[in-house]
C-alpha cells in the first residue's frame, strides 16, 4: 500500500496586512495545498489615526508622509494601503461626542497590550 502524502501551506506572522492574508488565500490553489494553516502573529501593528479637519477635509501622517485629503476614492484608497501595512485606519472627528482627538498617543499594541481587542472592533473607513 502506498503511503498517502498530504501537502500543508503553513504561514504566519500577518500582523493584521490585509494584503498578506489575501496572498495567503491564493497562495494554497496555487501550490497544490491540501491543507492550509494560518500560523500566529495574526493582530494588525497599530490604530492610524485619520482626522476630520475643518473643511471636511482628513489629515494624517503614514510611514514618513503627511496627507491632507478629501473625503472619496483617494482616501478610501489610502485606507487600504494602510489595511495592507497591517495597521486599523480609524476616522477620527474631534468634534463627535466621545471621540478622542489623536493627540501623539501611542497605539494599545504599542503600549504592551494585546492588539486582539483592537482587531475585533475594527471598523471599516
Amino acid at each position: 500500500m502506498a503511503k498517502q502524502r498530504t501537502r500543508l501551506y503553513f504561514v504566519s506572522d500577518l500582523h493584521g496586512s490585509g494584503k498578506c492574508f489575501r496572498k495567503f488565500l491564493n497562495g494554497g490553489p496555487i501550490y497544490g495545498a491540501d491543507v492550509m494553516v494560518l500560523g500566529g502573529d495574526l493582530a494588525g501593528k497599530a490604530i492610524q489615526s485619520i482626522t476630520r479637519a475643518p473643511g471636511g477635509r482628513f489629515t494624517f501622517s503614514f510611514r514618513g508622509a503627511s496627507y491632507d485629503l478629501d473625503d472619496g476614492d483617494e482616501l478610501r484608497g489610502i485606507g487600504q494601503l494602510i489595511a495592507d501595512h497591517g495597521y486599523y485606519p480609524y476616522r477620527a472627528d474631534p468634534r463627535a461626542p466621545g471621540t478622542v482627538a489623536p493627540a501623539r498617543r501611542r497605539a494599545p499594541a504599542a503600549q504592551g497590550h494585546s492588539g486582539l481587542l483592537d482587531a475585533r472592533q475594527r471598523r471599516p473607513p
